[in-house]
């Protein structure tokens, strides 16, 4: 179950959730002993001396009722000594431009993109996903009793090494895998279909986790002429390619103060999509990937990190978020506006993404970001045939931001614009302690910026908020600041709402997340 998906209440089952697994941290603190049930009619007549039940909506009951109120109190803010900001690209080199953005309608036309700095992704970028076969393997007459070639069929352990050169991607360890390294002709092997590249996956229906399946077929297959057996076998998709017509594309990227913009155009000489939501991935869509502030988490999404999808079905348009900040749901974006055409063999792709939607996304602060595309291909209905990918396997085998491509962006031209964002570092803290957050910011004339954070009850709604504000000093060249909250509040789940503004008004950034409070271990 994702985090952020929404249940029928339109409340995440992260926080739901969260809301539990807090409840137990509070009692467990205080040295009382609870147990976690699941609600059902009856519930209250088990004999417990209290229930806290946490309902869909993400509210907390107590029966009986306690009275315990848990009011934010006594909130405080304090921004430490700023350090520069130096972004690093682990070794990568800078892939693209995204450019300054005139008024761009989103309509498909792209007629506003010529001054865009374009990428093109055709066959040495396509990776044809794997596929399952299922083979008939017969005893042949006259042929060799030995069984160790009776088969015909030479096999090795998989390896990462066997899966990049036979290009197998299914989605699958390497370990406790035979790959086949080469067929005889006039063999069993041959005659079943069986080919170089093949991953054996079950013999009528055991698992091939060891060559000893495969020896025992071989002798079965020897002693019995006349006799078969179902083999499975993991195929790899390389050679469903048709090249360039079959599947090639450019896309660009955009910004301006409010939004960013992504454009593409897809040469595919077959339009499928059948899917919504989560699934349209598994056809004809484009994928992108953002690391907003470079940071580069390996081998998993960081909180920071965004993936988003657009696609075309009959005559309307999708758009899905797979990967948002904590908070963002697993559905479609607010606020993005995106046009998908199809004209001919060509299905063309705008949108705009309002930066808001993409925290911390702030160009002037991080002028470089992190970024992958992927444009998946189905010439049928069913599953994805293969895709195009920019940066090989960082999105499609696992989620690897660090071996995105590296894109430079072009700075803005309002001198007295502020640039800021915000990370979250430390959402959790005892009565009396400090939530922190990191406070990035920039601007060549603005030199004071005022942060404004306001604390609310997640469990006592109707308790008034605790608010504080403060100056922090502003620089042309970015820097980060250390923004530290204090509160006397009691035990319980919270929202902490920080914006960041210039004296006018102007909004910069601003985030809001729930932070807990738990209480000091009882002695």
């Amino acid at each position: 179950m994702e985090r952020e998906k929404l249940n029928p209440d339109g409340v995440s089952y992260g926080d739901i959730s969260a809301a539990l697994f807090w409840e137990g941290v509070i009692q467990s603190r205080r040295g009382v002993e609870f147990d976690f049930l699941v609600d059902h009619p009856g519930i209250e007549k088990l004999g417990y001396e209290q229930l806290v039940i946490i309902g869909t909506d993400g509210s907390v009951r107590r029966i009986p009722g306690t009275g315990e109120r848990r009011a934010p109190k006594d909130l405080r803010l304090r921004a430490a000594a700023s350090r520069p900001i130096r972004q690093q690209t682990g070794g990568r080199t800078i892939s693209g431009e995204i450019r300054r953005a005139p008024s761009v309608q989103v309509d498909g036309d792209l007629r506003e993109w010529d001054a865009a700095d374009w990428t093109e992704l055709g066959p040495a970028d396509w990776f044809g996903d794997s596929s399952r076969h299922t083979l008939t393997v017969s005893a042949q007459e006259g042929r060799d009793s030995y069984p160790g070639n009776f088969l015909g069929a030479t096999l090795e352990k998989l390896t990462p090494e066997t899966m990049e050169r036979y290009a197998v991607e299914a989605f699958i360890e390497y370990e406790d895998y035979l790959v086949v390294s080469a067929v005889e002709p006039g063999t069993p092997a041959e005659a079943a279909g069986l080919r170089e590249g093949d991953v054996i996956h079950t013999v009528d229906r055991e698992r091939v986790r060891n060559p000893l399946p495969m020896e025992r077929l071989a002798a079965r297959l020897a002693r019995q002429p006349g006799s078969s057996a179902e083999m499975v076998v993991i195929r790899s998709g390389r050679a469903r390619y048709g090249g360039a017509q079959d599947l090639s594309a450019r896309f660009a990227f955009m910004v301006d103060d409010g939004h960013l913009y992504f454009a593409a155009r897809v040469t595919d000489d077959t339009h499928v999509q059948e899917l919504d939501g989560w699934d349209i991935w598994q056809q004809d869509s484009v994928q992108i990937a953002l690391d907003p502030a470079l940071e580069a988490t390996r081998g998993t999404y960081g909180e920071n990190d965004h993936e988003m999808g657009f696609a075309l079905q009959g005559g309307e348009t999708l758009v899905w978020r797979w990967k948002g900040r904590r908070g963002q749901a697993v559905q479609r974006p607010d606020g993005v506006r995106a046009a998908v055409v199809r004209q001919g063999g060509e299905t063309i792709y705008e949108a705009a993404i309002p930066l808001s939607q993409l925290a911390p996304f702030a160009p002037e602060v991080w002028p470089l970001c992190g970024i992958n595309v992927v444009v998946n291909d189905s010439d049928e209905s069913g599953s994805r045939k293969g895709r195009l990918e920019l940066a090989p396997g960082a999105t499609t085998r696992g989620k690897s931001p660090d071996r995105f491509a590296v894109f430079q962006i072009q700075p803005t031209g309002h001198g007295r614009r502020l640039s800021a964002g915000l990370l979250w570092d430390r959402r959790c803290a005892e009565e009396g302690g400090a939530f922190q957050a990191t406070l990035a910011l920039c601007s060549r004339e603005t030199r004071e910026a005022v942060v404004r954070a306001e604390l609310r009850s997640l469990d006592t709604p109707s308790a008034p908020p605790a608010v504080r504000e403060v100056s922090v000093p502003v620089t042309p060249e970015p820097r980060a600041l250390t923004l530290q909250a204090w509160s006397r509040s009691p035990a319980g789940r919270y929202l902490l709402d920080i914006s960041v503004r210039t004296g006018s008004g102007q909004l910069a950034a601003r985030d809001r997340l729930p932070v807990f409070i738990y209480p000091p271990a009882k002695r």
